[in-house]
């Protein structure tokens, strides 16, 4: 889901009920980390691993660390 902070200018984009993504005022992206991969990824699908510090997208079969 999606919820909005309207004090703050943000936008929080949810996967699996745990805030993922803030999208900033200034046009910016953050990826809140997490632990563990989102269920059931789809290919594209980027997340920011707590457990390594790296960011990962899912090619349909595996993640992958961007950097």
């Amino acid at each position: 889901g999606i919820r909005a902070d309207t004090s703050g200018g943000k936008a929080h984009i949810q996967v699996d009920g745990v805030d993922s993504v803030t999208a900033l005022l200034g046009g910016g992206l953050r990826f809140i980390p997490r632990p563990d991969a989102p269920v059931s990824p789809l290919s594209g699908d980027v997340y920011f691993s707590s457990t390594d510090n790296k960011l990962k997208c899912f090619d349909g079969t595996t993640w992958h660390n961007l950097f």
